[in-house]
């Protein structure tokens, strides 16, 4: 656990990092289209993204407006799911205290000229007017 003090907040560290503890085991789904296996992306439970095999990661934090920073460990409920329960797009929805983050991954083209298709949604679930920010962190971790 000394290796995430250095981040401050468990949850501010790439959650890829838990995965070389004991007992810890990161989940994952493949995003491509069909016969794209080269240009495959992975999408983790944690909702990171690894846009191409081998790379860095892409993994979403939200900052509140009295500028916290909330990641992966700070979700009161995770859950992991696919659009409209049977639609082959990925989904990740974290729900925090007043705030809520859906994370949507998709892949469209052909096998040589696949693109990645991610969409971010920050809702804003109390009766209080909240400006939250939406950060991208580029990670150097893969996803699996």
């Amino acid at each position: 656990m000394q290796l995430f003090a250095m981040f401050g907040a468990l949850g501010l560290a790439p959650a890829a990092l838990l995965y070389l503890m004991p007992g810890w085991r990161s989940y994952w789904t493949v995003i491509g289209t069909d016969g794209g296996g080269a240009h495959a992306a992975l999408i983790s439970e944690d909702g990171a993204v690894e846009p191409a095999r081998g790379g860095p990661s892409i993994e979403p934090l939200l900052r509140t407006g009295d500028g916290r920073l909330l990641g992966w460990a700070d979700t009161s409920s995770a859950r992991t799911s696919l659009l409209e329960g049977y639609l082959p797009i990925p989904r990740v929805d974290w729900q925090f205290a007043e705030l809520a983050l859906q994370v949507e991954a998709a892949a469209r083209g052909t096998a040589d000229t696949a693109q990645l298709l991610l969409r971010y949604t920050v809702t804003n679930t109390s009766t209080a007017r909240q400006r939250p920010a939406l950060v991208l962190a580029l990670r150097p971790w893969q996803v699996n």
